[in-house]
């Protein structure tokens, strides 16, 4: 059976808005869009109902980052409920301060105004006497500001008779409660509660300042300030008491671990009250956070506090005094990992608390020994138990610092001797007046350490209360009477925690029932008052009342508890009192307490039947149990019941404290108590009953005030909202009890003229025909036929309305004296009268308007045929005489016409063409004008210019050989300078170059772009085919899988009732075997008594015995089997459930999946076309700078050899230096022994002379040798450099036609060379030119490296396009400078040629040129007509001037270059740029 679409469903309409429930945000407003009858595996059928949200974008919150969530589909009929006609939808200027102002009073209309309000920046609402308090997490907004407070100050006493005109606020609370006590001289009380979290310690904070502050405000200067003072006191206690009694949890950074009762006294003023002191009541301390604490967790703030250091001197000094290290060096304080909280410096807190103890009043005694208590608790808790026997263990002295904390525990108790010790690790027992003293095992001894440190510390928690008392208590005073206060309840939250409760939160969570139970009988109250003021019979009205939850727990009754009254004891056999019972005995457990109570309360072992209403047993958990809180159903763990229930502290332990030598440690244990004379143990849940009465019998002599502090969301930050935790605290704060109440009784009340307003249709007289379209067939039309006067009053009005519905009986509505109250039924059924009434009238509306314009459309339509039929006989009429006469002059005008046009087309045709062939003739001669002048232009400037060019150059050339001729001998590096200024020759012509080569790469990159584009297209076609192919791949196999999870669940099915089947087959045959064993008993039992009377009489006494102890073991063996077989049950049962959930789990998982791989998909191509691109750009970068790091190794590896040819050089020319030297002073000898032989005559040599002429020829010798192996050094140098450069190819490439475009081998990557190193590169010796070349070939080759894929053939095309341009260019500008070359005169290329010297000019076999082939006697010439450079030697010879490597060109392989521009090369920018070298 498929499921069926319905429009409507028990009054819900497809399109209707409504209230539904949403899974995270609770109710929340939204339109009806999906109804559904859907069937179910066992036959029958449901409703269901599809949601979604009509939440405004800003009160979203958490739907707004996933938009799957504002749809739901299915909801149950429970899970909606219908918007009445009164529920306007709140906004930011419609809210209710008072939320019991609503019309209609239900959970999901209240959660609605909270969460707008919250979203407003409005954190605080009325709820009738409840304060409802959001956590803000925010302390900036702008309407609760301290500037705002003088404003609430100013209203003063007139808030009794009326409204406050202020926002809602703490202050409210605290102002109304202020002026109450004043006026009517009663004890007031305010209740903060809330979960952890929630902002209770902040709003008891709030009040106590603003109680301070208004009070401050009305008593004279004379008070002013000692009133101001005493306030400050009160206020300061916070801190301290914080400091002691809180502690960070998982869900609040200062957890108040306590609850706190604080009376503020005031005496009576002139004008009010002025505060004249504070006491201070506490309960329930969490004794086991002092020993150890869960993870994220902290222990009391002192213990942090004090182990936080400064700067101090002070705090060190004291932290050296207890011998104190700092948090995480103790178990107790880091076990949780939390030894710091973010934003919070324990030292300054250290030193806050400090402060306001000697503000408060302490003395530096007191407080000295308060630290030095913790510090003991430290030092205590810090010893460590080792195992000697199995029942036997000592201290662990082998620990580190064990030796220093037993001596600080007793040194800062003020212990005389060991004793202390000695009780930790034995027992001692006293029997028959004999003393036993028995070892402790490790795990018992560690119980009593930890249970001394936790009666230490409450002791000195209790004590610093008492102490605070003491200085902030009121001054006594003779009349009592005239002595006011107003107290204020601090106190924990409902809770129930999912990891398990135990005691602790049974004492809670009684305290919350407790507190429960008053506000609902005050409510109560004054929902009663309001009804009997309007006149409203409330005999009817139930109570919803929780005093069995109460009797359950503790068995009293508080609601007599006042300042005359007591408790009242309901049931003696409680829990607490049964846990009490338990904990005296010697045998006493946990699993025996929770067996007692689940045989008292919790009824039959199988149903719970007989149990009490507020209890039920666990049956898969023998240590737990449940108890209905008004909050909800809470699961309690009795391990440790007991344990935390006694004081387990032994006497012995006790007794040595109290003997101390230091007087506080010694008060800080009181002596035993009478109860312990009397061996009545103590106990913590009867301790806390007590407190739980006294409380009581304040808080009821009070006039009671409610502040619930709740959290909007649990990750503590401002603007989030999570509804599902709102609606949790609510119920457990209380909030809802209050609908509940209203509920109960009339939850829709409205004054006469809202309800007059809204019902006023009901008042009309209605048609028949009306309630027909209507659906009227349940009401009575007959009452609705009749009209009512519209000019009476309200009152008379709504009964009307109330007698035309039917609405007779006083439980379902009333009408009071100025409002009328109805239940929610009920007004829910007057709004669909009116909806059907309103519904009716629609469609008779429509009706009627249709009925209307379907009779005006058929009249438009016969008038419309009438004139069609006139017109056609007016035509008719005229057209056979008018024809004939029309068709004449049609044809006579059209000839002229026809005529006419020919004619103007011939005229203007020729015109045309006549001023066509004058422009055109005039446009060639100018155009063939201008083409001959600009010819001659350019052909004369073009002329003139070269002229003058080559002019410049051979005056140039002239003067430089001039230069040089003159400079050969002295200076042979000025034929370094000539070749330079042959380079610059070439610059004026590289720029031309350069603009073409842009232009030819402008061209190429439109080319090649549209078929990188029809890559791209393909690319894209072929993956989206693939992508559908997987998609229908999934497709089939998810239906296949789905298919069988069907038939895996029809099989799963059977197997269930086959197995219920046997199951049954079963149980009826053990009936029939049980008549059958009763039917032979009674028959044995009849022949037995006839046979044996006498004998009956003396054994039948034991035989029932015996009998009875057999059917009850037979009875629990029966039970026992029954048990099992319905656990095996329940545990197929489970388990099937569980398969088909995890089947259902799957399946949307699969669905999941495949969305997700989709998505995956999609973003798999995104992701690959970007790494494609990123794979490219890195090829392209690590290309680059590996020919850059080449390039660079290998320009300095060429200096480095250079470099060692000019120290060649050098040596050279110091070795032709000497042998001048040589030369000058043998001529001077020789000039000086002419002179003296011109005066003295002929001399003959002598052997002197002969040695002198013979060292001189053996100096030139060695000179001219050591020169001629400097030269051949130098010579093989110039060779290593032009092998080394050619190696490296340091010149520029040859030409290659593209089928040879490759680049299969790669240049080594030299290490040790950065980009950085080359940016730093400067231009060398080798000039400019050669520089910006062999950088060109080195980008070439980077790119060409990275994209050597991107090569195709229609690259290849296009570059041998581009070649054969740029030959016939090359090819015509060589021809232009071969005839400006031979215009030159030859007799002058000769002259030029005859001046050259010929030293020194020498050439390698293979045509090579050496590293400095250019001397000063050497001529350069022009290129010739193949683009080769020449040069002119002394003789007459023309040496061509080529790269190093062209005898070796088909060694080397081209390289195809892609540049950024997508420029092509083969080997350099432009390839007819020669090398020149230095």
């Amino acid at each position: 059976m498929t499921d069926i679409s319905l429009q409507s469903n028990n009054g819900y309409h497809v399109g209707d808005t409504i209230y539904f429930k949403h899974p995270t945000e609770s109710w929340i407003r939204g339109s009806l869009t999906t109804i559904k009858r859907v069937s179910k595996k066992d036959g029958f059928t449901r409703v269901v109902y599809g949601c979604s949200s009509l939440l405004q974008e800003c009160y979203m919150g958490d739907l707004l980052n996933d938009p799957s969530l504002l749809h739901v589909y299915p909801l149950q009929e429970e899970d909606i409920h219908h918007i009445l006609e009164s529920c306007k939808e709140p906004t930011a200027f419609n809210t209710l301060n008072d939320l019991l102002d609503l019309a209609y009073l239900h959970d999901a209309t209240l959660l609605e105004q909270v969460r707008v309000r919250y979203y407003e920046n409005l954190i605080y609402t009325h709820i009738g006497p409840i304060m409802l308090a959001l956590n803000p997490y925010d302390f900036t907004l702008p309407n609760y500001t301290e500037d705002k407070m003088p404003k609430y100050i100013a209203e003063g006493s007139s808030v009794i008779e009326g409204r406050s005109q202020n926002l809602p606020h703490a202050w409210t609370v605290a102002h109304y409660s202020y002026w109450r006590m004043c006026s009517d001289n009663y004890n007031q009380s305010i209740i903060v509660s809330g979960e952890s979290g929630a902002g209770k310690t902040e709003t008891a904070k709030i009040v106590v300042k603003y109680i301070g502050a208004v009070s401050t405000t009305q008593c004279s200067l004379k008070e002013k300030a000692s009133i101001e003072e005493m306030t400050k006191k009160v206020r300061l206690t916070s801190p301290i008491l914080e400091a002691f009694g809180n502690a960070k949890t998982r869900r609040n950074d200062n957890s108040s671990r306590f609850g706190k009762f604080m009376k503020v006294f005031f005496k009576p003023s002139p004008n009010g009250a002025v505060v004249t002191g504070s006491l201070i009541n506490v309960y329930l301390l969490e004794r086991s956070r002092v020993v150890t604490h869960g993870f994220d967790e902290r222990g009391y703030h002192s213990f942090y506090q004090l182990l936080a250091r400064d700067n101090s001197t002070e705090k060190q000094q004291r932290l050296d005094q207890l011998q104190l290290n700092s948090a995480e060096n103790y178990q107790c304080t880091s076990i949780g990992g939390a030894t710091i909280i973010e934003g919070v410096n324990d030292a300054n807190d250290f030193n806050d608390v400090m402060q306001a103890m000697r503000f408060v009043g302490m003395s530096t005694t007191d407080i000295d020994q308060v630290w030095n208590t913790v510090g003991v608790v430290l030092h205590l808790l810090s010893l460590k138990f080792k195992t000697v026997t199995d029942d036997e263990c000592c201290i662990d002295m082998t620990e580190k610092d064990a030796k220093l904390h037993i001596q600080m525990v007793k040194e800062l108790l003020g212990l005389s001797d060991d004793i202390f010790f000695k009780e930790l690790t034995t027992t001692t027992h006293l029997t028959r007046g004999e003393t036993i003293i028995r070892k402790l095992r490790q795990s018992q001894a560690l119980d009593l350490c930890e249970g001394v440190a936790k009666a230490l510390y409450e002791s000195l928690f209790l004590w610093l209360v008492g102490r605070i008392n003491e200085l902030i208590k009121p001054p006594q005073v003779s009349n009592q009477s005239l002595v006011s206060w107003i107290g204020l309840l601090d106190i924990f939250g409902f809770e129930n925690f999912s990891h398990g409760n135990s005691f602790e939160q049974l004492c809670i969570n009684l305290a919350n029932e407790t507190l429960q139970n008053h506000y609902n009988s005050v409510v109560f109250t004054r929902d009663m008052d309001e009804c009997r003021k309007e006149g409203i019979n409330t005999e009817n009205v139930v109570f919803y009342d929780n005093q069995p939850c109460l009797d359950l727990i503790c068995g009293l009754d508080f609601s007599s508890c006042g300042p005359n009254g007591g408790s009242k004891i309901t049931n003696k056999m409680s829990i607490l009192h049964l846990l009490d019972e338990e904990s005296v005995l010697a045998k006493g457990n946990d699993l025996s307490f929770r067996e007692k109570i689940c045989d008292l309360y919790g009824g039959r072992l199988l149903d719970g039947k007989g149990g009490h209403s507020n209890f039920l047993r666990v049956k898969t958990d023998r240590s737990s149990f449940i108890i209905k809180h008004y909050a909800g159903d809470v699961i309690y763990n009795v391990d440790g019941f007991r344990a935390k229930n006694s004081d387990t502290t032994k006497e012995s332990l006790k007794d040595a404290i109290r003997s101390s030598t230091i007087p506080f440690i010694a008060s800080l244990l009181n002596q035993k108590s009478s109860e312990t004379v009397m061996s009545v143990k103590y106990t913590v849940g009867s301790f806390f009953k007590n407190q739980l009465i006294q409380l009581m019998n304040e808080i009821n002599g009070t006039h009671p005030h409610w502040i619930r502090c709740i959290k909007p969301h649990s990750s503590k930050k401002p603007h989030m909202f999570n509804g599902n935790e709102v609606m949790v605290q609510m119920r457990s704060a209380g909030v809802l009890e209050t609908v509940k109440i209203r509920q109960n009784s009339f939850s829709v009340r409205l004054p006469f003229v809202d309800f007059v307003k809204a019902h006023r249709v009901i008042l009309t007289s209605i048609s028949p025909i009306i309630a027909s379209l209507g659906h009227f067939d349940e009401y009575d039309v007959k009452k609705f036929q009749t009209s009512f006067p519209l000019n009476l009053f309200d009152r008379e009005a709504a009964l009307e309305i109330m007698r035309r519905t039917g609405v007779h009986s006083f439980n379902q509505g009333q009408v009071g004296k100025t409002k009328v109250f109805l239940k929610a039924n009920v007004s829910q059924h007057l709004s669909s009268i009116v909806r059907a009434i309103q519904r009716g009238c629609i469609l008779t509306i429509q009706t009627a308007l249709c009925q209307y314009r379907s009779r005006r459309e058929v009249h438009i339509r016969h008038l419309r045929l009438q004139l069609r039929i006139i017109t056609a006989t007016i035509y008719a009429l005229h057209s056979q005489h008018e024809m004939r006469q029309r068709e004449l002059h049609q044809k006579e005008r059209y000839l002229l016409q026809t005529f006419r046009g020919i004619l103007l087309l011939q005229n203007n045709e020729l015109e045309e063409r006549n001023l066509l062939e004058k422009e055109q003739h005039d446009a060639f001669s100018v155009i063939q004008e201008m083409s001959v002048k600009d010819h001659a232009d350019i052909h004369e400037r073009w002329f003139k210019q070269k002229q003058k060019e080559y002019q410049a150059k051979r005056e140039a050339l002239e003067d430089a050989e001039n230069s040089s001729r003159s400079l050969f001998l002295t200076d042979e590096a000025i034929s370094r300078g000539l070749l330079r200024e042959l380079m610059g020759f070439n610059i004026s012509e590289k720029d031309g170059r350069d603009d073409i080569e842009l232009e030819e790469a402008m061209e190429r990159k439109t080319s090649l772009g549209n078929a990188y584009e029809v890559f791209l297209l393909r690319l894209k076609q072929w993956f989206l085919q693939k992508v559908e192919e997987e998609r229908l791949k999934l497709v089939d196999l998810e239906m296949e899988y789905r298919k069988k999870v069907q038939r895996y669940e029809h099989h799963n099915l059977c197997c269930i009732l086959a197995f219920i089947d046997l199951f049954l087959e079963e149980l009826s045959s053990r009936t029939s075997i049980i008549r059958e064993e009763e039917c032979c008993f009674e028959e044995y039992a009849d022949t037995w008594a006839k046979e044996w009377t006498e004998v009956e009489k003396h054994w039948w006494t034991r035989k029932s015995i015996i009998d009875r102890r057999a059917l009850l073991l037979l009875q629990r063996t029966e039970a026992e089997v029954r048990l099992g077989t319905e656990s095996a049950y329940n545990k197929s049962l489970t388990a099937l459930i569980e398969a088909l959930v995890e089947n259902e789990r799957v399946a949307r998982q699969r669905e999941n999946e495949r969305l997700e791989l989709e998505e995956e998909e999609r973003m798999l191509l995104v992701e690959e076309s970007l790494a494609r691109e990123r794979e490219e750009e890195r090829q392209r970068n690590d290309a680059v700078r590996k020919a850059a790091q080449m390039l660079w190794q290998n320009m300095l590896e060429d200096q480095r050899l250079v470099k060692e040819v000019k120290r060649m050089e050098e040596h050279i020319n110091k070795i032709r230096m000497a042998q001048a030297q040589l030369t000058r002073e043998y001529t001077l000898l020789c000039r000086r022994r002419e002179i003296a032989q011109r005066k003295s005559g002929p001399v003959v040599k002598n052997a002197i002379e002969m040695k002198e002429l013979e060292e001189y020829r053996q100096k030139q010798k060695n000179l001219s040798h050591s020169l001629l192996t400097a030269q051949q050094k130098l010579l093989e140098m110039q060779d290593k450099i032009m092998t080394f450069r050619y190696s490296n190819r340091l010149e520029s490439l040859t030409h290659k036609e593209p089928s040879e475009i490759q680049c299969n081998e790669l240049p080594a990557l030299q290490e040790d060379v950065s980009l950085l190193s080359l940016r730093r590169m400067s231009v060398s010796e080798e000039g400019s030119m050669n520089l910006i070349h062999r950088m060109n070939i080195t980008t070439g080759m980077a790119h060409s490296w990275a994209r050597e894929s991107s090569v195709s053939s229609s690259t290849i095309s296009a570059f041998n396009r581009l070649q054969v341009y740029r030959r016939s260019r090359d090819q015509q500008k060589r021809l232009n400078l071969q005839m400006m070359t031979d215009t030159t005169p030859k007799s002058q290329k000769q002259d030029s040629k005859s001046r050259l010297p010929t030293d020194y000019c020498e050439m390698t076999k293979n045509n090579f040129i050496e590293r400095n082939p250019f001397k000063s006697d050497w001529s350069p010439g022009v290129p010739d007509r193949y683009g080769t450079y020449w040069v002119y030697t002394p003789n007459g010879d023309r040496v061509p001037l080529v790269p190093f490597e062209k005898n070796q060109q088909e060694d080397i392989k081209s390289i195809h270059v892609v540049d950024s521009d997508e420029q092509v090369y083969r080997s350099s920018p432009e390839p007819n740029i020669p090398t020149f070298h230095s």
